[in-house]
């Protein structure tokens, strides 16, 4: 039933989140045809491309040549006036993604490179639904442009919960242990958070309550679990030290 629940929630507000796009690309297309041919669209000359029309892909490094992306899609290429690819260091490995800079990191991980586990929740930032690390800080993934991330190493849920990260391994077994999560929408980002925080402690330092909801209070949780969470943060900080 939780699991129902969870992919209910992520089909709405992925619609939802379908919807706000699609209303500016809509008013855009109507200002371009207004535009004279000799005008400039979006710093691109008229009659190439916008980014949001270009080839969208990303590769990872090494990948074959004529190998087939992961879950390409094209729109037409316009090479000429295409932006250099961003190379993204994800979970320890190399990725190009040839998408606009300003693309948020979120619609890259899930879109493109099918790593579902990062949540859409908001669009701006607010809720945590959507949180990874850069370089270990925790950030919201859903208002962060790839440009922001690149030379940087960004970590997700998959990763930080494959039992190969200490800190990450002892959160997760936490969570399970008290079991945390109701519908289950925002727990990734509640353990990236989470796990952020604590990695963060000097070694041997066990967190005070007041200190666990500060670093806690920019993730939102509609089932109400916060008791839940602090104890389970608590517990994991404990079998750190």
């Amino acid at each position: 039933m939780a699991r129902f629940f969870d992919a209910h929630l992520e089909i709405t507000f992925l619609r939802s989140c379908r919807l706000r796009h699609l209303i500016p690309l809509c008013q855009a297309g109507y200002r371009r045809k207004e535009q004279n041919s000799d005008q400039r669209c979006l710093g691109l000359k008229t009659g190439t491309q916008s980014p949001s029309h270009q080839k969208s892909r990303v590769v990872a490094a090494g990948e074959k040549t004529g190998g087939v992306a992961l879950r390409a899609h094209s729109f037409g290429t316009n090479q000429e006036n295409r932006p250099a690819m961003i190379v993204l260091n994800i979970n320890g490995r190399q990725h190009e993604a040839d998408a606009d800079p300003e693309t948020p990191i979120l619609w890259v991980l899930r879109d493109t490179l099918g790593m579902t586990g990062t949540k859409f929740g908001c669009g701006a930032g607010l809720c945590g639904a959507c949180t990874v690390h850069l370089d270990g800080e925790a950030t919201r993934s859903c208002s962060t442009p790839i440009s922001a991330a690149e030379g940087l190493k960004i970590t997700t849920i998959e990763k930080v919960t494959d039992g190969t990260d200490r800190v990450g391994a002892a959160v997760h077994a936490a969570w399970v242990k008290h079991d945390v999560a109701q519908c289950g929408y925002c727990q990734s980002g509640q353990i990236m958070s989470a796990t952020a925080f604590l990695a963060s402690l000097p070694a041997g330092t066990l967190p005070t309550t007041a200190e666990i909801d500060t670093a806690m209070e920019g993730n939102i949780c509609r089932c109400g679990t916060y008791v839940r969470i602090r104890a389970a943060i608590a517990d994991a900080a404990s079998t750190l030290v």
